[in-house]
């Protein structure tokens, strides 16, 4: 990963989780700059063999349980947020 540990920390950032694969590092960074996400839960990474980046989004308690498909691997994210419909459209946008 080419961004420094620091970029992906901060009072939004949650998990035990400290990897990210490249495609959720966009889509993580622009949701920390959302701000109706209150915060951000780094989740588990699969490998797939998906060709085309995507977010698939389902509806959680409070929020949106996003996972981010890129070249080689899929990662889960689980997003607080006031506004689910407008996080997923931030993390569409990312892509």
């Amino acid at each position: 990963m080419t961004l420094a540990a620091k970029t992906l920390r901060g009072p939004k950032i949650r998990g035990k989780h400290t990897t990210v694969t490249p495609t959720a590092t966009r889509v993580l960074l622009a949701l920390k700059a959302e701000p109706s996400v209150v915060s951000i839960a780094l989740g588990e990474i699969r490998r797939c063999g998906s060709r085309i980046e995507r977010v698939k989004a389902a509806p959680i308690h409070g929020g949106v349980c996003l996972k981010v498909y890129g070249s080689a691997a899929v990662q889960k994210l689980r997003v607080v947020t006031a506004d689910p419909a407008q996080s997923l459209r931030v993390a569409e946008g990312a892509l």
